[in-house]
């Protein structure tokens, strides 16, 4: 076994050019892309090329292309979203809800599976917002959703900007 680690830095066409280089050097095997952005567009060059491929990609799209060597080995999108939710219901007897986006398909797919299952499990959304998975000051969101004073805030995002979100909340 040879390793060779590349960084796509979650671009889609960074992902698909590593993609083509992977093919190009006869990879058999990829544990990657990440993210649900990279993936889609990449699969379709490794599928082409044979090259069997593990993602933690959430997006449902990923796994409903067809492609035989493409497999998730996290939870989809509609798995992730539904249960996030129905916690939020039943364990934290959640009324209203605040949810924010960072519009990357992980992120918006994710925030919408919660914010349709949220609804039908009777909590209130009261806003929504949108950022992007570059932001770093959230401070205008968060202010706007003070305002509106929901139970809880659903962020449909990364990690990084989860964390500057959640230090944001706490000032």
């Amino acid at each position: 076994f040879e390793l060779d680690i590349n960084d796509d830095g979650a671009d889609p066409k960074q992902g698909v050019q590593i993609a083509q280089s992977l093919s190009d050097k006869k990879v058999k095997f990829v544990m990657g892309p990440y993210n649900s952005g990279v993936t889609m567009p990449a699969a379709r060059v490794l599928n082409d090329s044979d090259i069997v491929v593990l993602t933690v990609a959430s997006n449902p799209k990923i796994t409903e292309m067809g492609y035989n060597n493409l497999f998730r080995i996290g939870a989809s999108d509609n798995q992730l979203g539904t249960k996030m939710a129905t916690y939020a219901a039943q364990d934290l007897k959640i009324k209203t809800v605040a949810v924010i986006d960072d519009r990357t398909a992980y992120g918006q797919g994710v925030a919408e599976v919660f914010k349709k299952t949220a609804l039908t499990k009777g909590i209130k959304v009261v806003d929504e917002q949108f950022t992007t998975d570059k932001a770093t000051d959230f401070m205008a969101i968060l202010t706007a959703i003070k305002a509106k004073n929901p139970d809880a805030i659903f962020y449909g995002g990364m990690d990084p900007q989860a964390g500057a979100m959640l230090r944001q909340m706490e000032q």
